[in-house]
């Protein structure tokens, strides 16, 4: 993302932003950001459903309510309190019409969580496999873990383990490759189990 401070641009990875405002976004956005942030998701929802898009010019602010629409939806079917076929398709129509979006690896992390809550598990393994060829390794390791966790659900536990396998081999160290690293321990110890080997996992 590329940002204009002062008359000099500024460039972000993508990775590294926590939370992103645009100064003209309706206070509604605002909002309902603030809440995601606080893991109220049903009420982010109900900030972005009042929200009056008629006044609205800029794309890039159209994108991001687009966007916190279709995740909101994601996340409440993720988590059992939403139709996560519906989810699917939102967030699907959102990456399909906004492929330079800077949330675009983001969204298609939960395509593939959508995909595997549905059983899809080829479809969750391609939409992994495009976020596994990101420019940075931790989104890599995320999607590596992913895939892992898609084929222990299909209790597919050898091919599993031997990603998890992979991903404790990776020599990334930073904060976020260190939580993946955890995530793969603790799905290394399941496999582990799930294939005779109890005391080792």
């Amino acid at each position: 993302v590329t940002i204009d401070v002062q008359g000099n641009p500024r460039d972000f990875a993508v990775n590294e932003i926590v939370r992103l405002t645009l100064g003209d976004e309706p206070p509604e956005l605002s909002k309902a950001r603030e809440l995601i942030q606080m893991g109220q998701l049903e009420q982010a929802a109900d900030e972005l459903k009042n929200l009056k898009t008629d006044s609205i010019t800029r794309d890039v602010v159209k994108q991001d309510i687009d966007y916190y629409r279709a995740y909101v939806q994601a996340r409440l079917a993720l988590a059992g309190n939403g139709n996560a076929a519906t989810a699917d398709e939102s967030m699907f129509a959102f990456v399909r019409n906004n492929r330079g979006s800077y949330h675009v690896y983001e969204a298609t992390e939960l395509l593939g969580n959508l995909a595997v809550a549905q059983g899809k598990f080829d479809d969750a393994a391609k939409r992994f496999g495009f976020l596994g060829k990101a420019p940075w390794p931790d989104y890599r390791l995320r999607a590596n873990v992913n895939e892992a966790r898609a084929l222990s659900a299909q209790k597919k536990f050898p091919e599993a383990l031997e990603k998890y396998n992979a991903i404790l081999e990776a020599g990334d160290t930073n904060a976020e490759a260190t939580r993946q690293k955890m995530f793969a321990n603790v799905g290394r110890a399941v496999c582990l189990a799930e294939t005779g080997k109890v005391d080792e996992g």
